[in-house]
């Protein structure tokens, strides 16, 4: 079974510029700090409130609730986009896409640190073009291709030591920084699934 997305003449990816799903009603870390200043939100209604801001139209699943292996709690979120095509090439692709999800993950992360949770688990599906060898026809289907776990324990010294970058923002000045934070968390990410190698672009 061959996976496969196929290139067009637009940008999807714009990490440091213009943020997935980029739009008016995207939340700003303004806003974040707000929701995190309201003594009155509890951990739910906190986190159901700032998770479908970040993820925008893109959220799929968002679960709040415990590892039943050791009892800890866990922000589990899904998300990804509906179109099978991409604008980068074979050799763009996976960087963008790892550092599309690294973004997300940092601003999760901001989103939830002042909350009791102890692991955030963060998934990629994406609906791709599937061609079998025993059935010529192309097809799209959706399949979950990234999928990361953060302790948070970690994940907060990390945000603590990048404690002056922005990760809602989008200005270009903050950029290295930026960059240098997605890395470290990227480097403390466990990687539970990763079917990017598996996909080709065309």
């Amino acid at each position: 079974m061959n996976l496969k997305v196929y290139t067009t003449a637009l940008c999807l990816f714009f990490v440091f510029g213009i943020s997935p799903g980029c739009s008016p009603e995207e939340i700003t870390k303004d806003e974040v700090l707000s929701v995190h200043a309201n003594k009155q939100l509890g951990k739910e209604a906190a986190i159901d409130k700032l998770i479908p801001r970040i993820f925008i139209h893109s959220l799929k699943e968002l679960k709040l609730g415990f590892d039943p292996s050791t009892k800890d709690s866990l922000l589990e979120i899904s998300y990804g986009g509906s179109s099978a095509l991409t604008f980068s090439s074979q050799k763009e692709y996976k960087t963008n896409t790892v550092m599309t999800h690294a973004l997300y993950s940092a601003k999760t992360l901001f989103a939830s640190a002042p909350y009791p949770i102890s692991q955030v688990r963060l998934s990629l599906v994406k609906p791709l073009y599937v061609k079998d060898e025993t059935n010529p026809d192309v097809g799209i289907q959706e399949f979950e291709i990234l999928r990361i776990s953060m302790d948070m324990k970690k994940a907060r010294e990390i945000l603590s030591k990048h404690s002056n970058v922005d990760p809602f923002s989008t200005e270009k000045s903050g950029e290295k920084e930026r960059k240098a934070f997605l890395e470290d968390l990227i480097r403390i990410w466990k990687v539970e699934l990763d079917e990017l190698n598996k996909i080709t672009v065309e």
